[in-house]
């Protein structure tokens, strides 16, 4: 499993509060309905000292404080604020309550400048408009005498490739939906995992902080089940992340329905195409071009669902959305199609299918195959790294070999085939890690190894976590 599909899996478990021993927990004490400009506000500072204390203050990122019911102590008062000045006052009062370290002991280590690949975007505890003078002399405060343990009590680590790991996080289960004060935690939580954790923040698209600030209103608003999840998937969209997912909401992932066409759709071109047919539908045939389902335009469908998939590009936007545009509600639907610059309606019946989502996304047949005798194909889904040398020698002669890795490998292959493209060590990837004691991106020392080429010489290669997809 790709690293980033892990830490992900991880967030969004976090996230749903549908598993675990919390279940007694119930009723946050918070009630409000709507949102004014100065309560978004607020809130919005809230959560971001909320979130840098978690993981800065000592007593909090050494477990000693349940952080959660802190937030539900603090919320009423933020809320009631009437204003930044008032506002700025209770955040203070409530540092002077955790205390403000003067010392460290011990002291966090400052990373090495040249390892570190992403600081943490800290510039805004200075910002003495936004915080005042007091409250941001104590963030800094905070931050100059920071957790210096060995381990987190909020995060850790995995071994080896460093997966961020939130096991501590409470999970609230039963909550469904959970109150209004849970589904401001739930936002807060995963602000700031993204904030401090994700490895690549640089890289999202949209201005973080003014993420929080839209999201505040619409979480409070989605006080149903089916609201809450839909509102945590255009969240979690937000940091175009294909390997982000929130577990338990497929369901309402748009379109929604039990059923699909018996239709593969896939994008070709920017259109949605017809690319095969599981059982015989009158008047449809593969190429055929789906322009409108039900008199809506296929154009129209994606741009409304889109902000629900979260995804790298454009293109794996439009491969997932692909997988999912047959489904709708059981019964029969109307597919208007081009065919030859002709349009048509075809009466498309939609059928329940058990495990249509994890069809395969490549070529039928033998993981190995001669497309022609110029051309050699290996699918990663079925290949065997015992077997790699036999279709290196199969594809002996060719002018080269398409390698499908459109979906996952059966088998980590990336060393025992890398090392048979390549007749000189050749870096391919970098690899980085979060820190334990800080929330520092760094540079992990990239490990070589020793693999064959295909003329049967030794060459090294390096190691290295998955590349952004």
């Amino acid at each position: 499993m790709p690293t980033r599909f892990a830490r992900a899996t991880a967030v969004a478990t976090v996230l749903l509060f549908g598993a675990g021993s919390c279940a007694a927990i119930r009723d946050s004490g918070i009630d409000v309905d709507t949102l004014t400009e100065a309560q978004i506000e607020n809130l919005a500072v809230l959560g971001r000292v909320w979130g840098f204390l978690k993981y800065h203050h000592p007593r909090v990122a050494a477990g000693e404080l349940n952080w959660d019911d802190e937030l539900f102590r603090v919320l009423p008062a933020v809320l009631a604020a009437g204003g930044a000045e008032e506002r700025n006052r209770i955040l203070s009062a409530w540092i002077d309550s955790l205390g403000v370290p003067t010392t460290c002991d011990p002291c966090a280590a400052p990373p090495d400048p040249r390892r570190v690949h992403l600081w943490p975007s800290l510039a805004w505890l200075s910002d003495t408009v936004m915080l005042g003078p007091r409250l941001s002399r104590q963030l800094l405060a905070i931050n100059e005498n920071r957790f210096g343990g060995d381990a987190q009590f909020y995060i850790s680590h995995s071994p080896n490739v460093g997966v961020p790991s939130f096991e501590n996080e409470a999970p609230y289960d039963r909550l469904r939906p959970p109150d209004v004060g849970f589904r401001i935690l739930a936002l807060f939580r995963y602000w700031n995992i993204i904030e401090y954790w994700f490895p690549y923040r640089d890289l999202i698209d949209d201005d973080w902080p003014s993420v929080l600030r839209e999201f505040l209103p619409r979480m409070v608003a989605a006080d149903d089940w089916d609201a809450y999840r839909l509102e945590l998937l255009a969240l979690i969209a937000r940091i175009r992340d294909t390997h982000a997912g929130l577990a338990g909401a497929y369901d309402v992932l748009p379109p929604r329905g039990a059923c699909f066409w018996p239709v593969d759709v896939r994008f070709v071109e920017g259109r949605a195409m017809v690319v095969a047919l599981r059982d015989s539908v009158p008047g449809l045939e593969v190429g055929d071009v789906v322009t409108r389902i039900d008199g809506a335009a296929v154009d129209s469908l994606v741009a409304a669902w889109s902000p629900y998939y979260a995804a790298s590009n454009e293109a794996a936007l439009l491969h997932n959305v692909a997988r999912m545009l047959p489904r709708g509600p059981c019964g029969t639907s109307t597919m208007t199609i081009e065919r030859a610059g002709q349009m048509q309606d075809v009466a498309v019946p939609r059928f329940r299918s058990a495990g249509r989502l994890n069809a395969p996304h490549d070529r039928p047949g033998e993981p190995f195959q001669l497309l022609s005798p110029d051309v050699a194909y290996l699918k990663l889904s079925g290949v065997k790294v015992a077997d790699i040398p036999k279709y290196i020698a199969r594809a002996a002669g060719t002018r080269g070999m398409i390698i499908d890795i459109r979906n996952y490998p059966a088998e980590f292959v990336v060393f025992a085939l890398g090392g048979r493209l390549v007749d000189r060590r050749t870096e391919f990837a970098r690899a980085t890690r979060g820190m334990r004691r800080t929330p520092v991106r760094s540079r992990s020392p990239i490990r070589s190894r020793c693999c064959r080429s295909s003329r049967g010489t030794k060459v090294r290669s390096r190691s290295s976590s998955t590349s952004r997809r």
